[in-house]
């Protein structure tokens, strides 16, 4: 058969041919895609290797630079922290090219991590950079070197103290401070945010293996806050309270938390403290029947109706000014009242403006006695262990056989506050530590107090609980204020136990019960007599009184049948508040209880399954022990504080805790 030119090619079928075109096609294509890939996994290696070294390294640069800034070294806090930005700047140049493959299980991972260390590492240069420039330029002001700063702090070097710094250096200092208070505040933000970021991190479980370097980061990051946030609050009070470009007055009460009232203590001697950038210009202190008694007759404001019925009182006189236990309230109202009686008998003292109210009691000044050491006044040693004693001694006592006249017997509270004013001022920039750690200890357990005029400085110290104020943002408000009422120094004597109980009548109503007990362990002698207390329980608007037990008309002298009192149901502070009298002899236990019906609003959180309870704790006062015991009358799934383990699974809420600051206790149900 003859065949043409064409045969081999014609032989072959149409179908064959094109599976070998297409064969090369995919070929070509496969090529293409393993060489993309390849050229692809080579770049995408360069820069995750890039971007996870400069990520971790911009993080050691960081915490060098935080290292930097506390030991005040603010030259090598830049340069660590120029050199963290160029690393991070580095880390984000790729960041495209490796969010490419955040597909792939183990190098998504590893992705993430890098890109959670860069995002919180560029928070922290935010932070660090405004940090550094202020630091830097408040130590110019101060006119020390670097080293000298760090000798001070360091406590090498004791000749630098508060006293050293001449005047013009602390009105620069203040002033710069002052105009740093919304760098610090942003700086603080930049901080919270990065540490929210790690935290999301360190709680993801595909993040497990990398725990340990996110951990170490965390706890640099929460050495540095602290930091930053006790100076953005000093830059917002330091200036107002130590009188910048102006003299300011502060009006001092002094608490006497022996003898315990609503807002912190009877006020037994007032201060007036002049300060103008950063410099006493005047501080003195009196007895404050110094105003009082002079102004006796002529004073016309009428007191509250439990110091009418139990003090007998007619009038009301500066010394029972803090009748609330919002500190802002009994500020104010002492301030008022001083200003008043000044007005009747300006011959003792003249009207004055004053620009804040301190409020502090003998604790407090005992934790600064612990710090400076003991003082040496009118031939008596006082420390932090004896001071509160000794000195109730000498102006109840003492005085009288000294041959010191009554109106003089408070003199020596001048002197001890002299002598502790001088030595804190004497004390090393390095102990100053010291004195900040107490005061926020005493602004935590509420044994000081300060209140505003200024309304920006009074939100402040609203904000960052330094203001005593009585301000609950939960349902339920649980807070028990005493007022000792002639009873003498009886309250060291007192221990004090407060259980608070929730439950459901016979009716079905949500019933709330609190029980204060009192156990007098005090005898009758010149400072302790029988403990007579007005106690107000405060809780939610809204709740309705059901019954009271263990309140009295007076005291066994004046009420020797011991007749029943009866209990004042009155709305403040937003709240409602059960008033009512009791009293304890010595070596005896009293209980007083107040039960309501809750709520509404309390009642619907349960409902809710939210419940959430702030305790509010008074002014002055030492810790009361907490009983906690809410029957929710359905399961608690979640609880904190949380109960012990073997308390689980019920619907019963019970915790046995300290009532010595303010808390909020959240039950989900």
């Amino acid at each position: 058969m003859p065949h043409s030119l064409q045969y081999l090619h014609n032989a072959e079928s149409t179908d064959v041919h094109g599976v070998d075109q297409r064969h090369v096609l995919f070929f070509r294509i496969g090529c293409g895609i393993v060489s993309a890939l390849t050229v692809w996994l080579v770049i995408f290696g360069f820069f995750l290797l890039r971007t996870s070294v400069a990520a971790l390294d911009g993080r050691d640069a960081l915490m060098r630079a935080k290292d930097a800034v506390l030991e005040m070294d603010f030259d090598k806090a830049a340069q660590e922290m120029n050199q963290a930005s160029v690393l991070f700047d580095r880390a984000a140049s790729g960041g495209a090219v490796l969010r490419s493959a955040g597909w792939i299980p183990w190098v998504g991972d590893r992705i993430r991590v890098s890109e959670g260390l860069l995002k919180s590492g560029r928070e922290v240069v935010r932070a660090l950079s405004r940090l550094v420039n202020v630091g830097a330029e408040l130590v110019r002001l101060s006119g020390l070197s670097e080293s000298e700063i760090q000798e001070a702090f360091d406590g090498a070097s004791s000749s630098i103290t508060f006293d050293t710094l001449p005047l013009e250096t602390k009105r620069a200092i203040l002033r710069r401070l002052s105009a740093s208070a919304d760098d610090f505040a942003f700086m603080h933000t930049s901080l919270v945010l990065a540490e929210a970021e790690l935290d999301e991190m360190i709680n993801e479980s595909f993040f497990a293996p990398y725990v340990s370097a996110l951990e170490s980061w965390r706890t640099k990051l929460a050495e540095l806050r602290p930091l930053v946030s006790t100076a953005a609050i000093a830059a917002r009070l330091l200036p107002q309270f130590l009188g910048l470009d102006q003299e300011k007055e502060t009006l001092l009460l002094f608490l006497n938390n022996a003898e315990m009232r609503p807002g912190g203590g009877f006020i037994g001697s007032y201060g007036v403290l002049a300060m103008k950038d950063g410099e006493i210009v005047t501080i003195r202190t009196e007895d404050a029947y110094h105003l009082d008694r002079p102004a006796g007759s002529l004073v016309k404001a009428i007191p509250p109706v439990p110091l009418q019925k139990y003090l007998q009182a007619s009038r009301w006189f500066f010394r029972d000014a803090n009748w609330s236990p919002d500190f802002a309230v009994s500020a104010k109202q002492a301030a008022e009242l001083w200003n008043s009686e000044a007005r009747l008998v300006p011959a003792v003292e003249q009207p004055r403006i004053f620009a804040n109210v301190a409020g502090l009691t003998p604790t407090y000044i005992s934790s600064l006695l612990k710090i400076t050491g003991p003082l040496r006044v009118a031939g008596q040693t006082f420390t932090d262990l004896n001071m509160a004693d000794r000195l109730e001694y000498q102006v109840e006592q003492g005085y009288a056989g000294q041959g010191i006249p009554e109106a003089q017997r408070k003199e020596i509270l001048a002197e001890l506050v002299r002598q502790l004013k001088e030595k804190l001022y004497a004390l090393p920039l390095a102990r100053w530590k010291e004195v900040l750690e107490a005061t926020k200890e005493a602004f935590r357990t509420k044994q000081f107090a300060l209140y505003s005029e200024d309304q920006l400085v009074e939100e402040t110290l609203t904000a960052v609980g330094w203001g005593g104020r009585v301000l609950p943002k939960t349902q339920d408000v649980q807070m028990v204020a005493d007022a000792n009422l002639a009873s003498l120094k009886s309250d060291p004597a007192i221990s004090r136990f407060v259980r608070y109980e929730v439950f459901r009548n016979t009716d079905k109503q949500f019933v709330g019960r609190t029980t204060i007990r009192y156990e007098h362990h005090g005898q009758f002698d010149w400072k302790t007599t029988r403990y007579r207390t007005y106690a107000r329980l405060f809780v939610p608007k809204g709740s309705k009184l059901v019954r009271t037990a263990g309140a009295f008309a007076d005291d066994p002298l004046r009420n020797p049948s011991r007749t029943a009192g009866s209990a004042d149901v009155v709305d403040d502070l937003n709240l409602t508040s059960f008033g009512a009298f009791t009293s304890v002899e010595p070596g005896e236990a009293q209980e007083l209880v107040f039960e309501y019906l809750l709520a509404p609003d309390v009642v619907q959180s349960i409902a809710d399954g939210h419940y959430r309870l702030s305790w509010i704790k008074q002014i002055g006062a030492l810790a009361p022990a907490l009983t906690l015991t809410l029957d929710f009358d359905k399961n608690v799934t979640f609880a904190a504080p949380s109960e012990a383990a073997d308390a689980w699974g019920d619907d019963v809420y019970h915790l046995e805790t300290s009532g010595g600051e303010d808390r909020v206790f959240a039950v989900e149900l």
